[in-house]
């Protein structure tokens, strides 16, 4: 498992911050700027592939935020997957 602490005043984790700000505003078409970022986490995009009681199997994508210096997990989303 990747553990990472990201620090809010790390200059990657602030150009990450304007990039999402200055992607926003083109697709919103809004005139927003950053003015700090308060805090940072990880959210970890999952294909997996799961069975149910009866042995059928399934695909999903799953995202899950986490902050793990705070010991936090959050589940963002768990959307089952089309089959090709």
């Amino acid at each position: 498992m990747l553990h990472l602490a990201l620090d809010v005043n790390n200059p990657h984790v602030h150009d990450i911050a304007v990039f999402a700000v200055s992607e926003h505003n083109k697709e919103a078409k809004e005139h927003l700027t950053l003015v700090n970022v308060v805090v940072a986490g990880v959210n970890y995009k999952l294909l997996l592939v799961t069975k149910n009681e009866k042995g059928a199997s399934a695909r999903y994508e799953a995202v899950v935020w986490e902050k793990e210096w705070e010991n936090f997990r959050k589940l963002i989303s768990f959307k089952r997957l089309l089959k090709n």
